[in-house]
């Protein structure tokens, strides 16, 4: 005897429903825990690095790094060695929280474009951090360097005092033919202040006689 057409079309509609309702009945569930043995995988990792901070290592400076971010554990350490700044407070507030590690501006040998390996400039403060070496640069905005060239950077005028140099230069030669030959090069400078006149004589015994006069 067969079953009618819509009975058995009603019977596969229930099973299927069924089915998809029951997700355990098709599918494991997602694990998104760590497995046993590796509870601290999602933790951050301590670890101690040396720090290149202007130019002067830092040895054994303790961070955190967690996935692209390292965060500084001592920062009022960086604090002390940073004796250029100008806002302590700005760069404390930065060194005090997470840091992009910018691990694709580390130079590499193979890196094919090296023009911005190595240079950073950040709004305020940030690193790059070489997890192959255990080692990083901190980077400062320039903008937070106290410059040590101010107004001094420029020569002093010159006195206005009157002043004299006098360079004399002479050699002499002989050959088996008896022939001697002779020459004589004087330099002279005279001056006050920035203004000088500079004068270049040369004499031989050959009757060549130079004269040049330069005034700066």
């Amino acid at each position: 005897m067969r079953s009618p057409p819509l009975i058995s079309s009603l019977y596969c509609v229930t099973i299927c429903t069924a089915v998809l309702l029951c997700p355990p009945c098709w599918a494991e569930p997602l694990r998104t825990a760590p497995p046993p043995g590796f509870d601290d995988i999602d933790r951050p990792q301590r670890t101690l690095i040396d720090l290149v901070v202007l130019d002067r290592i830092v040895r054994g400076v303790a961070v955190a790094l967690h996935g692209p971010m390292l965060q500084f554990e001592e920062p009022l350490r960086l604090l002390s060695e940073l004796k250029e700044i100008t806002d302590s407070q700005s760069i404390l507030d930065t060194l005090s929280g997470p840091l992009p590690t910018n691990a694709h501006l580390v130079c590499r040998e193979n890196i094919s474009d090296r023009k911005d390996c190595g240079r950073l400039i950040p709004r305020v403060a940030g690193v790059i951090y070489d997890v192959e070496r255990f080692r990083a640069e901190l980077f400062v905005n320039a903008a937070f360097i106290r410059s040590e060239i101010g107004s001094d950077m420029f020569l002093p005028p010159p006195q206005r005092e009157a002043f004299a140099f006098s360079k004399l230069l002479g050699s002499a030669s002989g050959s088996i033919n008896g022939e001697t030959r002779a020459s004589l090069h004087q330099e002279l400078q005279i001056g006050a202040g920035a203004t000088r006149l500079m004068t270049t004589t040369f004499i031989s015994s050959e009757d060549a006689v130079e004269l040049d006069a330069r005034k700066r």
